[in-house]
Formats: structure tokens, C-alpha cells, sequence
């Protein structure tokens, strides 16, 4: 066991409980223990009582009646002359030994002693039983040894007819009483042992069995947190040892606690998929104002290049005067376009009213507006469009979008190549396609295409004044009616623009093919 594991252990609730259990039921057991033996002690002092009450009562009575019967006066005088026959007769009666003194503690005689009468009297005459009989009431004392006997000696004042005639000693031997006493007490004390060890292994077995789910709460919690601080979550293993079968407390618990914990990896999920999505964010904005600083720069500089040509020796050279002229005004026309660009790209959403219309006559108005265009570079736009595709939405926005894809078809497409834009229902959605045949988009870069200033052919564009903010314009056109817009290209083969939209709901009954 670890460090670690031992301060656990010794803080931890089973440690405590079970300490607490244990005191608590030893505490219990030995109180036990000491009530009844207090009880068993009282009753054996009762019994001692009433005998000894019995004794005196009878004693009186035997001696009364043994000096009426030998003519005797009931008096001190005649109690010491029939010392001897008192002894005897009251040792018959009683079968306890005695010894007999005077009223002022002067030893008559003993009886029934044996060998063991040497020094007795004198013992018996300071004790506190005794001097307590000589002020005229019973007294007993309990003399015990080690050896596990138990002496009374019982003093007691004789008086007969309102006369004191001496003090009587009684030995009364308790032994066995106290013994079975003791016999009774030492069974009591392993009974409750026992016991107490039964109920304590029953309390632990029990108190286990109630800690047990609480301790794999805290190993999963602990889990949880090291993880958590790590950056890092995974539930599944530890879920699985919840002991959610259960169908008390405890298992409700497990069950909640389980819940929490799934709530809790969902969350830590999503907290970092956030956080990779604003590191991401963050990224393509310092990007993104990386190259517009670059797109920006590149015709400032050529502007500013020949505008010092122009100063120098403009006016003398008349080439170099038409020359720069013209790359001033290109440039000038490119930048202009590039702001543009720019400004549509920061406009978060239109205010104009969203409002149904027919994306099949948009998509071949732009055909045949960029038709022309389309034959300056001896290519054909062929439409292939359902009659009626109702969708809700900024039909201008739309407009653009489809100039931005038929344009890109024409720049990037073979000469004597048709564009083929089409417009059809598939299920309740209205797809439109974007086809040319052209040199292509590498399949490892059809994902990075719609990205702001992401080029193909760096060069080719330049020359045809792309800043590569056409795609990423349709990208944001799409997503601004929630629809979809991708691109599949094979090299010298078709490269395919489609896009989605959802249906304006009335227009199901609309939808015709040509």
C-alpha cells in the first residue's frame, strides 16, 4: 500500500465507521456486561440481607425459648451460663459457626470453628460489624480472598424482652453463591463476546457491502478529475463500474451519477471541439488578413512602380506613357474588384425580404446573359433545366452565384468545350450543376478551394485577375440559405460545381420536366 493509498485509507469513511462500529459495540457489550453483573451483585447482597435478617429473627426466638426452658431470667447473667448450650443449640439450628460475647465485647465461646478459632474473636472485635452490633444494630462484612472465597461475619446484638444480653457473631460462608456468581458473570461476558464479534463481522459485512459503490464512485471521480486535468475524457470503462443494477439508494446514484458523467464527456466534447474551432478561427482570420495584405500589396505596388515611370520620363517616352497607363488602369480595375469582393464577403446577411422564386429561370437568365462572354472564348453554355424550382430566398444572391460558377467554367474551361448548367428536383430539393471540362482540380485540393485567396493555378489566375475570393463568395451565398455546395473533378476530364437548396414548401405540385 502506497502513501498515497495508506492516508486513504486511514481518512477514509470505511476506516472511520468501521472504528466508530467497533468502539460503539465494545463500549455497549462491556456496559452490558457491568449492568448485569451490578444486577446479579445486588441480589446476591438481597439474599445476603434477607438471611441474615431470618438469622437474627430465629436467634432471638431459640434463645428466648431455650432460657424459658432451662428456667433462665432474660438477662446477661443468665445468657453467659448458658453460653455453652446457646452455641450449640444455635450452631444445630443454623449450621453456622458463631462465636458469643458480653455486651461489652468479653469472649464467651465459640462453636463449630474447629482449629480455625485462633485469633478470630480478636479480629472480630475490631471490625466494623462488630462495633456497629455493640451500638444495638446487625451489621454484616464481606471478607474475600484471592482464592475465591467469601466470608460474612454477621455481628449482631441479642436482646430479649427490651434487654441486651451480649453481641453473637455468625460465619457464614457465601463461597458458593459467589462462585456461581462468577460462573454466571465469566458466561455473560463470553456470551456477549461472542456476540459482539458476530454483530461486528454481520456490521462490517454490511458496511462493505454500503461502501463499496461509494468507494468506485470516488476511484471514478478521482478518474474523472486526473483526466479532466489532462485535458483529456473518456468515460466508457468507468461508467461500466457503476453499480447501477442495484435498486436502492445507491443504485440510483450510480445511475445519476452515470448520467452525469456522460452530460460531463459530452460537454468536455464539445468544449474542445470549440476550442479547436476558435484556434482554427483565430488561424484563418490572421491568414485570411495575411492575404489580403499580400493581394492587396501586389497591385499597389505595380500602381505606385509606374506612377514614378510616369514621373520620371513619362511625358519624353511616349510607349512608356501608353504602357503604364494601361497596367495602371488594369490594376486599378482589379483592386476596385478585389474591394468588392471584400465588402461582400463582411456583409453578414442581406435585410431585403426573403421571398420565393423560380431558380430555373434565374439560372438561365445568367446563361444567357454570359453567353456572349462564353463565345469569346469559343465555348457554348447548354442549359438543361426543370421548368418550375420554387425556392425562398435573395434571388440577386443567387444571381451572383451562379455568374461566380459559369464565369470560373469559362475562364478554367477547354476552348470548343460546352458548359453544361443545369437545374433539376431531386426528392424535395432543388440541385443545380455547373459542369465544364477542363485541365481540372487535383482531388488533394477540391477541400481547400472554397477557402478566401486559395488558388489553383497561382499564375494562371493572376493573369486572368482572380484574387480567389469567387468560391469562398459562393460558399457564404450557400450557407446563407442553409444550402450545399461542393465540387467533383477528374485531370482533362469534367469538373462538376453542384449545388443544393430545400424546396419552397408549395412547390412540390410545380415541379415539371422539360
Amino acid at each position: 500500500m502506497n502513501q498515497r493509498n495508506k492516508v486513504r485509507f486511514w481518512n477514509g469513511i470505511r476506516f472511520k465507521m468501521t472504528a466508530s462500529l467497533l468502539m460503539l459495540l465494545t463500549f455497549s457489550g462491556f456496559l452490558l456486561y457491568f449492568l448485569v453483573t451490578a444486577m446479579m451483585n445486588r441480589n446476591i447482597q438481597s439474599q445476603i440481607t434477607s438471611d441474615l435478617q431470618k438469622l437474627q429473627s430465629n436467634t432471638e426466638v431459640y434463645v428466648r425459648q431455650l432460657l424459658m426452658l432451662n428456667d433462665q431470667n432474660n438477662d446477661e447473667y443468665s445468657y453467659v451460663n448458658s453460653a455453652s448450650e446457646i452455641a450449640e443449640e444455635l450452631y444445630n439450628t443454623s449450621h453456622n459457626s458463631l462465636i458469643l460475647f458480653t455486651t461489652d465485647g468479653t469472649f464467651i465461646i465459640d462453636y463449630g470453628f474447629g482449629e480455625k478459632h485462633n485469633g478470630l474473636s480478636e479480629n472480630i472485635i475490631d471490625s466494623d460489624a462488630f462495633r456497629t452490633a455493640g451500638k444495638g444494630r446487625a451489621a454484616y462484612q464481606l471478607i474475600s480472598d484471592s482464592g475465591g472465597i467469601y466470608d460474612v461475619w454477621f455481628s449482631m446484638p441479642l436482646v430479649i424482652a427490651g434487654k441486651d444480653l451480649g453481641i453473637i457473631t455468625y460465619y457464614l460462608d457465601y463461597s458458593g453463591q459467589y462462585k456461581q456468581f462468577d460462573d454466571i458473570a465469566r458466561t455473560i461476558l463470553q456470551i456477549t463476546l461472542i456476540i459482539l464479534l458476530l454483530f461486528s463481522g454481520f456490521m462490517l459485512f454490511l458496511l462493505s457491502k454500503i461502501i463499496l459503490p461509494i468507494q468506485t464512485l470516488s476511484k471514478i471521480s478521482t478518474q474523472v478529475a486526473d483526466d479532466m486535468n489532462q485535458n483529456k475524457l473518456s468515460t466508457g470503462n468507468l461508467i461500466g463500474k457503476s453499480l447501477s443494477g442495484r435498486q436502492d439508494e445507491l443504485g440510483q446514484l450510480s445511475r445519476n451519477y452515470r448520467l452525469m458523467l456522460r452530460t460531463i464527456e459530452k460537454q468536455f466534447t464539445k468544449i474542445q471541439e470549440d476550442r479547436n474551432n476558435i484556434l482554427q478561427l483565430l488561424n484563418s482570420k490572421q491568414e485570411f488578413y495575411n492575404n489580403v495584405t499580400h493581394e492587396l500589396k501586389t497591385p499597389l505596388t505595380t500602381i505606385k512602380g509606374y506612377a514614378q515611370l510616369l514621373e520620371a520620363d513619362g511625358l519624353e517616352d511616349e510607349e512608356l506613357f501608353h504602357t503604364a497607363l494601361t497596367h495602371i488602369q488594369h490594376e486599378s480595375s482589379r483592386l476596385h474588384q478585389m474591394v468588392i469582393q471584400l465588402l461582400e464577403m463582411s456583409d453578414k446577411e442581406l435585410h431585403t425580404q426573403l421571398v420565393p422564386f423560380n431558380i430555373s429561370s434565374t439560372l438561365n437568365s445568367v446563361a444567357a446573359s454570359m453567353s456572349l462572354k462564353a463565345r469569346r472564348y469559343e465555348n457554348d453554355i447548354l442549359t438543361e433545366t426543370t421548368s418550375v424550382l420554387m425556392i425562398l430566398g435573395h434571388e440577386e444572391r443567387i444571381r451572383q452565384l451562379f455568374i461566380n460558377l459559369i464565369d470560373n467554367a469559362i475562364k478554367y474551361g477547354q476552348a470548343k468545350e460546352p458548359i453544361i448548367a443545369s437545374a433539376s428536383l431531386w426528392g424535395e430539393k432543388a440541385v443545380i450543376q455547373i459542369s465544364n471540362k477542363g485541365s481540372g482540380i487535383p482531388l488533394e485540393e477540391l477541400d481547400s478551394i472554397f477557402d478566401p485567396f486559395y488558388r489553383v493555378d497561382k499564375e494562371q489566375s493572376r493573369e486572368m485577375g482572380s484574387a480567389g475570393l469567387g468560391l469562398s463568395i459562393c460558399r457564404k451565398i450557400v450557407e446563407e440559405h442553409h444550402g450545399e455546395i461542393t465540387a467533383e473533378s477528374k485531370p482533362d476530364e469534367l469538373t462538376t460545381f453542384t449545388v443544393s437548396f430545400a424546396l419552397y414548401e408549395e412547390d412540390h405540385e410545380y415541379a415539371k420536366n422539360i
